[in-house]
Protein backbone atom coordinates (compact mmCIF):
# COMPACT_ATOMS: atom_id res chain seq x y z
CA UNK A 1 0.00 0.00 0.00
CA UNK A 2 2.85 2.41 0.73
CA UNK A 3 4.22 1.80 -2.77
CA UNK A 4 0.85 2.62 -4.35
CA UNK A 5 0.53 5.74 -2.20
CA UNK A 6 4.04 6.84 -3.11
CA UNK A 7 3.35 6.42 -6.83
CA UNK A 8 0.08 8.31 -6.50
CA UNK A 9 1.78 11.17 -4.68
CA UNK A 10 4.30 11.44 -7.51
CA UNK A 11 1.78 11.59 -10.36
CA UNK A 12 -1.33 13.36 -9.08
CA UNK A 13 -1.46 17.15 -8.89
CA UNK A 14 -1.62 18.61 -5.39
CA UNK A 15 -3.91 21.32 -4.10
CA UNK A 16 -7.62 21.91 -4.25
CA UNK A 17 -9.39 22.82 -7.44
CA UNK A 18 -12.86 22.23 -8.88
CA UNK A 19 -13.12 18.75 -10.40
CA UNK A 20 -16.05 16.90 -11.93
CA UNK A 21 -16.50 13.46 -10.35
CA UNK A 22 -15.97 10.78 -12.98
CA UNK A 23 -18.15 7.78 -12.10
CA UNK A 24 -20.68 6.40 -9.66
CA UNK A 25 -23.66 7.97 -7.94
CA UNK A 26 -21.83 11.29 -7.54
CA UNK A 27 -20.70 11.46 -11.19
CA UNK A 28 -20.96 14.85 -12.88
CA UNK A 29 -21.10 16.67 -9.56
CA UNK A 30 -18.37 19.28 -9.25
CA UNK A 31 -16.44 19.53 -6.00
CA UNK A 32 -13.31 21.31 -4.88
CA UNK A 33 -10.98 18.34 -4.37
CA UNK A 34 -7.36 17.76 -3.46
CA UNK A 35 -6.28 14.61 -5.26
CA UNK A 36 -3.56 14.00 -2.68
CA UNK A 37 -6.30 12.85 -0.28
CA UNK A 38 -9.54 12.71 -2.33
CA UNK A 39 -8.63 10.63 -5.36
CA UNK A 40 -11.29 8.03 -4.59
CA UNK A 41 -14.03 10.64 -4.43
CA UNK A 42 -12.87 12.07 -7.76
CA UNK A 43 -12.72 8.63 -9.39
CA UNK A 44 -16.06 7.52 -7.95
CA UNK A 45 -14.78 4.68 -5.77
CA UNK A 46 -15.33 6.50 -2.46
CA UNK A 47 -18.01 4.59 -0.49
CA UNK A 48 -18.92 2.87 -3.75
CA UNK A 49 -20.43 -0.11 -1.93
CA UNK A 50 -23.37 1.93 -0.64
CA UNK A 51 -24.05 3.98 -3.77
CA UNK A 52 -26.57 1.54 -5.25
CA UNK A 53 -28.51 1.64 -2.01
CA UNK A 54 -28.34 5.42 -2.03
CA UNK A 55 -29.97 5.51 -5.47
CA UNK A 56 -32.59 2.94 -4.49
CA UNK A 57 -33.52 4.52 -1.16
CA UNK A 58 -33.77 7.97 -2.75
CA UNK A 59 -36.27 6.78 -5.36
CA UNK A 60 -39.69 8.13 -4.42
CA UNK A 61 -38.40 9.94 -1.33
CA UNK A 62 -39.67 13.43 -0.69
CA UNK A 63 -37.26 14.29 2.15
CA UNK A 64 -33.57 13.57 2.74
CA UNK A 65 -31.78 13.98 6.06
CA UNK A 66 -27.97 14.07 5.92
CA UNK A 67 -26.37 13.78 9.36
CA UNK A 68 -22.68 14.51 8.95
CA UNK A 69 -22.65 16.27 5.57
CA UNK A 70 -18.86 16.78 5.55
CA UNK A 71 -18.05 18.49 2.23
CA UNK A 72 -21.43 17.65 0.78
CA UNK A 73 -21.31 14.87 -1.80
CA UNK A 74 -24.47 13.22 -0.45
CA UNK A 75 -26.29 16.53 -0.12
CA UNK A 76 -25.34 17.45 -3.68
CA UNK A 77 -26.62 14.06 -4.83
CA UNK A 78 -29.96 14.61 -3.11
CA UNK A 79 -30.35 18.11 -4.55
CA UNK A 80 -29.17 17.39 -8.09
CA UNK A 81 -30.05 13.77 -8.77
CA UNK A 82 -33.27 13.01 -6.89
CA UNK A 83 -36.79 14.35 -6.65
CA UNK A 84 -36.65 15.21 -2.94
CA UNK A 85 -38.35 18.46 -2.02
CA UNK A 86 -36.46 18.99 1.23
CA UNK A 87 -32.90 18.30 2.38
CA UNK A 88 -32.15 18.70 6.09
CA UNK A 89 -28.40 18.70 6.62
CA UNK A 90 -26.16 18.77 9.69
CA UNK A 91 -22.45 19.59 9.74
CA UNK A 92 -20.90 20.96 12.94
CA UNK A 93 -17.33 21.48 11.67
CA UNK A 94 -16.69 25.00 10.39
CA UNK A 95 -14.08 23.90 7.81
CA UNK A 96 -16.37 21.22 6.36
CA UNK A 97 -19.31 23.62 6.28
CA UNK A 98 -17.24 26.22 4.40
CA UNK A 99 -16.17 23.56 1.87
CA UNK A 100 -19.79 22.45 1.54
CA UNK A 101 -20.96 25.99 0.84
CA UNK A 102 -18.28 26.30 -1.85
CA UNK A 103 -19.35 23.01 -3.42
CA UNK A 104 -22.98 24.12 -3.45
CA UNK A 105 -21.90 27.22 -5.33
CA UNK A 106 -19.89 25.17 -7.84
CA UNK A 107 -23.05 23.23 -8.67
CA UNK A 108 -25.38 26.22 -8.92
CA UNK A 109 -27.09 25.30 -5.65
CA UNK A 110 -26.04 28.18 -3.38
CA UNK A 111 -29.11 29.48 -1.59
CA UNK A 112 -31.28 26.58 -2.77
CA UNK A 113 -34.52 26.87 -0.82
CA UNK A 114 -34.80 23.08 -0.51
CA UNK A 115 -31.76 22.88 1.78
CA UNK A 116 -31.69 23.70 5.47
CA UNK A 117 -28.13 23.40 6.77
CA UNK A 118 -27.55 23.32 10.53
CA UNK A 119 -24.23 23.53 12.43
CA UNK A 120 -25.75 21.56 15.32
CA UNK A 121 -24.68 18.14 16.47
CA UNK A 122 -27.35 15.45 16.32
CA UNK A 123 -27.84 13.37 19.44
CA UNK A 124 -30.13 11.73 21.94
CA UNK A 125 -31.76 14.79 23.49
CA UNK A 126 -32.01 18.53 22.76
CA UNK A 127 -29.31 20.75 24.28
CA UNK A 128 -27.45 23.93 23.35
CA UNK A 129 -25.79 23.18 20.02
CA UNK A 130 -27.54 19.80 19.86
CA UNK A 131 -30.66 18.72 17.97
CA UNK A 132 -32.46 15.40 17.69
CA UNK A 133 -33.96 13.93 14.56
CA UNK A 134 -37.35 13.88 16.27
CA UNK A 135 -37.20 17.69 16.27
CA UNK A 136 -37.58 17.52 12.47
CA UNK A 137 -40.91 15.70 12.36
CA UNK A 138 -42.84 18.73 11.11
CA UNK A 139 -40.35 19.21 8.25
CA UNK A 140 -40.21 15.70 6.83
CA UNK A 141 -42.55 14.17 4.31
CA UNK A 142 -44.03 10.72 4.19
CA UNK A 143 -41.03 8.98 2.58
CA UNK A 144 -37.66 9.95 4.03
CA UNK A 145 -34.12 8.76 3.42
CA UNK A 146 -31.67 9.32 6.28
CA UNK A 147 -27.90 9.08 5.84
CA UNK A 148 -25.85 9.03 9.05
CA UNK A 149 -22.06 9.34 9.24
CA UNK A 150 -21.11 10.62 12.68
CA UNK A 151 -17.89 8.80 13.59
CA UNK A 152 -19.08 6.96 16.69
CA UNK A 153 -22.30 8.68 17.76
CA UNK A 154 -24.58 6.41 15.73
CA UNK A 155 -26.61 5.15 18.70
CA UNK A 156 -27.09 8.64 20.12
CA UNK A 157 -28.60 9.68 16.77
CA UNK A 158 -30.95 6.68 16.74
CA UNK A 159 -32.02 7.12 20.34
CA UNK A 160 -32.99 10.70 19.53
CA UNK A 161 -35.14 9.52 16.61
CA UNK A 162 -37.73 7.29 18.29
CA UNK A 163 -40.73 8.98 16.64
CA UNK A 164 -39.04 9.21 13.25
CA UNK A 165 -38.08 5.53 13.42
CA UNK A 166 -41.71 4.66 14.14
CA UNK A 167 -42.88 6.14 10.83
CA UNK A 168 -43.74 3.68 8.04
CA UNK A 169 -41.53 4.91 5.21
CA UNK A 170 -38.14 5.96 6.62
CA UNK A 171 -35.05 4.45 5.01
CA UNK A 172 -31.72 4.44 6.82
CA UNK A 173 -28.16 4.43 5.48
CA UNK A 174 -25.75 4.37 8.42
CA UNK A 175 -21.98 4.07 8.55
CA UNK A 176 -20.78 2.31 11.69
CA UNK A 177 -17.29 2.64 13.08
CA UNK A 178 -16.90 -0.29 15.46
CA UNK A 179 -18.30 -3.85 15.45
CA UNK A 180 -20.11 -3.15 18.74
CA UNK A 181 -21.80 -0.07 17.27
CA UNK A 182 -22.81 -2.04 14.20
CA UNK A 183 -24.45 -4.72 16.35
CA UNK A 184 -26.18 -2.12 18.52
CA UNK A 185 -27.60 -0.26 15.51
CA UNK A 186 -28.85 -3.48 13.93
CA UNK A 187 -30.53 -4.59 17.17
CA UNK A 188 -32.14 -1.17 17.70
CA UNK A 189 -33.62 -1.00 14.20
CA UNK A 190 -34.71 -4.63 14.11
CA UNK A 191 -36.51 -4.15 17.44
CA UNK A 192 -38.43 -1.31 15.77
CA UNK A 193 -39.56 -3.59 12.95
CA UNK A 194 -36.99 -2.78 10.28
CA UNK A 195 -35.27 -5.19 7.95
CA UNK A 196 -31.52 -4.51 8.14
CA UNK A 197 -28.72 -5.50 5.82
CA UNK A 198 -24.98 -5.07 6.33
CA UNK A 199 -23.25 -3.73 3.23
CA UNK A 200 -19.97 -5.67 2.97
CA UNK A 201 -16.83 -3.88 1.93
CA UNK A 202 -15.74 -4.67 -1.63
CA UNK A 203 -12.96 -7.19 -2.11
CA UNK A 204 -10.83 -4.52 -3.74
CA UNK A 205 -10.71 -2.57 -0.45
CA UNK A 206 -7.65 -4.73 0.23
CA UNK A 207 -5.94 -2.60 -2.42
CA UNK A 208 -7.92 0.65 -2.04
CA UNK A 209 -9.06 0.94 1.59
CA UNK A 210 -11.28 3.79 2.67
CA UNK A 211 -9.07 6.40 4.31
CA UNK A 212 -10.12 8.48 7.28
CA UNK A 213 -8.78 10.98 9.76
CA UNK A 214 -6.01 13.51 9.93
CA UNK A 215 -3.38 10.78 9.75
CA UNK A 216 -5.01 9.46 6.56
CA UNK A 217 -4.94 5.82 7.67
CA UNK A 218 -7.37 3.01 6.87
CA UNK A 219 -10.16 2.57 9.41
CA UNK A 220 -10.07 -0.74 11.28
CA UNK A 221 -13.85 -0.92 10.93
CA UNK A 222 -16.01 1.27 8.79
CA UNK A 223 -18.84 -0.15 6.78
CA UNK A 224 -22.45 0.62 6.10
CA UNK A 225 -25.79 -0.84 7.02
CA UNK A 226 -29.12 -0.12 5.36
CA UNK A 227 -32.58 -0.48 6.88
CA UNK A 228 -36.15 -0.12 5.69
CA UNK A 229 -39.63 -1.25 6.62
CA UNK A 230 -40.55 -4.53 4.90
CA UNK A 231 -43.77 -2.89 3.68
CA UNK A 232 -41.81 -0.01 2.17
CA UNK A 233 -38.85 -1.71 0.47
CA UNK A 234 -37.73 -5.31 0.31
CA UNK A 235 -34.07 -5.66 1.25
Amino acid sequence: MRVISAIKNLVVPKGRQPRRILTGAFSDLTMSLDLATQTQLYAGTFEREVQGWLRRFSTGADTAIDVGMAEGEYGLFFLRKTGVRRVLGFEPLDACRAALENNLQLNGLAGDARLRLSPALVGERPAPGMETLDMLLLEVGRTTVVKVDVDGAEMEVLRGAAELIARPAVRWIIETHTPDLERACVAHLEAAGYAVRIVPNAWWRIILPEMRGAAHRPEKHNRWLVAARPGDLAL
